[in-house]
């Protein structure tokens, strides 16, 4: 997952990345929610849906907009 999330940080910006990277520790509750039948405290849960919130509210609120790109930066998408 990584090596994935390292190559889809040339095509996001950097604040945009730090909003995906987020994911990962929100969802790790919801795993031990899932596996080790364990409740997560009211903090937990106002803390990771309000970063869920702002991951959502930016994707659907303002999608990304596609930029013009030279015959040179084709090229290099290419290889």
């Amino acid at each position: 997952p990584y090596i994935l999330f390292a190559r889809g940080l040339r095509a996001v910006s950097a604040s945009e990345a730090g909003l995906i990277a987020l994911a990962e520790p929100i969802l790790n509750p919801l795993w031990v929610v899932l596996v080790a039948h364990e409740r997560p405290t009211p903090p937990t849960l106002v803390g990771g849906a309000l970063l869920l919130s702002g991951v959502a509210w930016r994707y659907l609120a303002f999608p990304a907009r596609k930029t013009k790109s030279s015959s040179a930066d084709n090229a290099d998408k290419r290889r």
